[in-house]
């Protein structure tokens, strides 16, 4: 395998509230360059600053703080640099799933190009685990994945539950309002083994 930043392997880890800071705009970042995203009309949500960004990021940050803080998540890190001990931890990829869910996947653009994404799909792989095998909703349209090739077979995409998430986070009502807040609170941190199974 090729090296990562001077790196030829990785370390695989549950993910630790320092990681959030790189987990969130991982996502957000990602996911604006969907068509999902495009069809909403935010065509320009990737561009840094803009006003298509800034109310993508209003809408959609609620819904992943409360995903990350309520499903599994499993981290991919450069070797020497998996933890926070010297420095910033150098996250290489990750997945967040649920029980019956593969809500995201990530991968950092570098690793996604190294020999024609095998060294990706590989990360892929052991990140994932046997959820690979496993019949999954996606409930995000997992872009990174679908750059590397096909997604796996056993997986289903539920456009739905997004749709209906970014419904909560867009009302304006107080009453509704509130029950959103409800819904898409961010609780604390929690290590993935004190998460709902």
């Amino acid at each position: 395998m090729s090296g990562v930043d001077g790196v030829s392997d990785w370390v695989i880890r549950d993910a630790v509230p320092e990681d959030e800071s790189c987990l969130v705009p991982m996502w957000l970042h990602g996911y604006a360059t969907s068509k999902e995203v495009q069809e909403t009309g935010l065509t320009a949500a990737r561009e840094r600053g803009g006003d298509h960004q800034v109310q993508f990021w209003r809408v959609h940050q609620p819904i992943v703080m409360a995903l990350l803080r309520r499903s599994t998540i499993r981290v991919a890190c450069a070797v020497g640099r998996s933890d926070y001990s010297n420095g910033p931890a150098v996250i290489l990829g990750w997945v967040c799933t649920s029980p019956g869910f593969v809500h995201w996947v990530s991968i950092k653009r570098k690793v996604a190009q190294m020999e024609g994404g095998a060294v990706a799909r590989e990360l892929v792989s052991e990140l994932l685990g046997s959820h690979v095998d496993d019949e999954l909703l996606m409930t995000f349209d997992l872009v990174d994945l679908r750059k590397l090739g096909k997604l796996p077979e056993t997986w289903r995409r539920d456009r739905s539950i997004v749709g209906a998430l970014r419904n909560l986070s867009t009302k304006r009502d107080p009453f509704f309002r509130g029950l959103a807040e409800d819904v898409l609170h961010a609780e604390a941190w929690k290590p993935n083994s004190e998460r709902a199974a």
